[in-house]
């Protein structure tokens, strides 16, 4: 593979190309699926970022595995909401017409989990709950093209993410049409066969003194514009390839530094240990509650709809649900748990 980080380059204007973001639901999805897999020939670096509906499971115990687990848990319990997908080649260009698409699954507020925290960000960010029920894609059928688009199973796509392990587990699920394995090192092995090329910024800028904070933060530092709106996958998915290509344009991270972080995400395995990570583990002992588990107040419900229950613990396994719990609209009082909206 092969980046441009010439110096002139990054002062110079981008090829000009729109940034326009095209909404995808069901009745345009097959056509919009083809219409992406068009350019992958060329423009084959894919930022990515999705939506979700947040932290719902919390684990019990701490083993060296916990974020992995939180995560697997989270994911094979939940659905995601939307994906970003934005194109560019090598140097960091994107196509003359279309660069985004952004894809909108169904999802049923009356029906599925969420955390009414999170819900409410993406609601606040113009994600549109009714239109979903209504128009969103079915996962099946996403997995189905997603399997045949040539995005997947090729290490010529490069896959750009931000703190993207959550991200690509959802994404993993639908390509398995199944739960996540069951342990973190075959996660990792699985998601290779998938994304045999893929890059985590927060590894990147590890240790990066002159460069750090959050992906709106990045963006701003490096006089990145946003096109649209934030916390929506289109948007974020831009924003995330343009803060990988300008951290090469700009010198800040090297072609060898990119090279040497390849398929590692940030706190699974190799990503675990860097000098700024605060990990999921590390987080909780310092937030311990009377009983040795995490406590952390939310101060918004989570919504766990269509379940008759009364009491102040659901127990799944070694998880509890976290937060306030909404049954059917009523609040049936506080829980105590974990959330890092990170």
């Amino acid at each position: 593979m092969e980046y441009s980080n010439n110096t002139s380059q990054s002062n110079s204007p981008q090829k000009k190309s729109f940034s326009k973001i095209i909404e995808v639901y069901i009745h345009n999805f097959i056509q919009e699926i083809k219409h992406l897999s068009s350019y992958l020939e060329e423009y084959n670096y894919i930022g990515m970022d999705t939506e979700f509906p947040g932290i719902v499971f919390k684990l019990e115990q701490f083993t060296p595995d916990f974020y992995y687990k939180s995560i697997e848990k989270n994911v094979n319990n939940l659905k995601i909401i939307q994906l970003g997908l934005s194109l560019f080649n090598s140097k960091g260009e994107k196509p003359n017409d279309y660069s985004t698409w952004q894809f909108n699954f169904h999802f049923d507020t009356s029906i599925d989990k969420f955390s009414n925290e999170s819900i409410s960000l993406l609601t606040n960010s113009g994600i549109k709950f009714d239109n979903l029920k209504k128009n969103g894609i079915p996962h099946n059928l996403f997995a189905e093209y997603f399997m045949t688009s040539g995005l997947l199973l090729d290490k010529n796509i490069h896959w750009i993410s931000y703190h993207g392990a959550s991200d690509f587990a959802y994404l993993l699920k639908m390509c398995l049409n199944s739960n996540l394995p069951n342990e973190e090192k075959l996660f990792t092995e699985t998601l290779k066969i998938y994304f045999p090329s893929h890059y985590d910024i927060r590894i990147l800028i590890s240790g990066k003194e002159q460069i750090k904070g959050g992906l709106n933060k990045l963006a701003q530092n490096l006089d990145i514009f946003r096109f649209g709106d934030v916390h929506q996958a289109g948007s974020d998915s831009l924003v995330t390839g343009q803060v990988f290509f300008s951290l090469i344009n700009k010198e800040i991270v090297s072609i060898d530094e990119i090279k040497s972080c390849e398929n590692i995400l940030y706190g699974l395995g190799k990503g675990e240990d860097n000098n700024e990570t605060i990990s999921y583990v590390s987080f909780s002992n310092n937030n311990r509650n009377l009983n040795n588990q995490t406590a952390l107040n939310l101060h918004n419900p989570i919504y766990i709809p269509n379940i008759g229950f009364k009491g102040k613990n659901i127990n799944s396994g070694n998880f509890n649900i976290i937060g306030n719990v909404m049954v059917n609209g009523i609040n049936n009082g506080m829980m105590m748990g974990y959330h890092n909206n990170y």
